[in-house]
């Protein structure tokens, strides 16, 4: 007659190292997915509105979608292009070199890589009180 084999018992190490990593799956999944979320709006935003020179409403976006705490890499990139919006709306022939000024210092307080020589100069002259309204 067989002997009947014994039950292997899980020890509750066992059963805490299999929590934990279920925690780790499920949290590395959220980021992956958070991170993917983040990315594909951002990619909506430059598309939709950037590349059709929508400005205003590209920063609208860009703004809320930084204010959603994205990961650093792609909350940089938005910064970028926010930097990029409000110096757009800022090179606007009809509005005066103190409010083309206000833009370019938004502008240049997130991403000072993105303004131009002309662009700091206005910064600089209005700072100064130079030009009147």
């Amino acid at each position: 007659m067989a002997t009947p084999k014994k039950k292997r018992e899980t020890s509750p190490a066992t059963w805490g190292i299999a929590v934990v990593a279920l925690i780790a799956v499920i949290v590395v999944g959220w980021w992956l997915f958070d991170r993917r979320a983040h990315a594909g709006e951002f990619n909506r935003i430059v598309q939709t509105y950037v590349n059709e020179g929508k400005f205003e409403d590209a920063a609208t976006a860009l703004e809320k979608l930084i204010a959603s705490s994205p990961p650093e890499d792609i909350a940089k990139q938005a910064r970028t292009e926010l930097a990029r919006c409000y110096m757009h709306q800022g090179d606007k022939d009809e509005l005066s070199m103190k409010k083309r000024a206000v833009w370019f210092k938004k502008a240049q307080s997130l991403d000072a890589s993105v303004l131009g020589p002309h662009q700091i100069q206005e910064i600089e002259l209005a700072s100064k009180s130079l030009v009147d309204d």
